[in-house]
């Protein structure tokens, strides 16, 4: 629910009446763009659950993928979605992102469906995986949970020694040109706990990735 709310927290809102047991008010909600929520099944499901609580009103596009044992490529066996995806703000999930091959045929697959405003949620993800995914689909911002150091020996798994912010500082926000492959550090917001990685350079929750400036750290 942290990330939906994290990945949804630019989105335009109106207020609308609703009933309360008490009385009745105005309230925000979200406006615009429909949402779909796109989970790399079988693991995205369940972050899936949890977004839908707080819009229960989005679509679900299921994606089904698994990695080929030996070459670790992402090979599709079920893929379901809206019909108007070119419509919609899509928001994947895929809950780790290590070599990236999961997320980056889900994209693909959307992409060939239509689908030209897509987010990618992650639980947590290694810089390479990272660096992929930013290679191939430069337009599709992530949002992770935590960055971890990198693979394990073979690249299933990542290390288990990852990045959260956790520290509470003062709002703040770091610039990192992209070519120098800077993607490990962090910056931490008060009480939260989410990357964001976008490229680019609007803003990640705890980083900012630009291609514009130089690495940098303003206040």
């Amino acid at each position: 629910m942290l990330l939906c709310y994290e990945v949804t927290s630019d989105l335009p809102l109106a207020d609308v009446e609703i009933e309360t047991p008490l009385a009745h008010m105005m309230s925000p909600r979200i406006t615009g763009k429909k949402l779909v929520f796109a989970p790399v099944l079988r693991a995205g499901m369940t972050f899936a659950e949890g977004m839908l609580d707080l819009v229960p009103t989005a679509r679900v596009a299921h994606i089904g993928l698994y990695r080929e044992p030996e070459t670790f490529v992402a090979v599709e066996y079920f893929f379901k979605a809206p019909s108007d995806l070119h419509e919609r703000l899509v928001i994947v999930i895929s809950p780790v992102l290590a070599t990236a091959n999961s997320a980056v045929a889900a994209v693909d697959r959307l992409k060939e469906r239509g689908a030209n405003d897509i987010r990618l949620v992650c639980l947590i993800g290694v810089p390479e995986g990272i660096e992929r995914m930013r290679g191939i689909h430069p337009d599709v911002p992530i949002w992770l949970a935590a960055i971890d150091k990198g693979w394990t020996p073979t690249p299933t798994s990542c290390q288990g020694s990852a990045t959260p912010a956790t520290v509470p500082m003062a709002p703040s926000r770091l610039a990192i040109d992209s070519s120098r492959r800077e993607h490990h550090a962090v910056v931490q917001r008060p009480a939260r706990n989410v990357h964001r990685v976008a490229e680019p350079g609007p803003r990640i929750f705890g980083i900012t990735v630009s291609t514009r400036h130089p690495a940098k750290v303003a206040s």
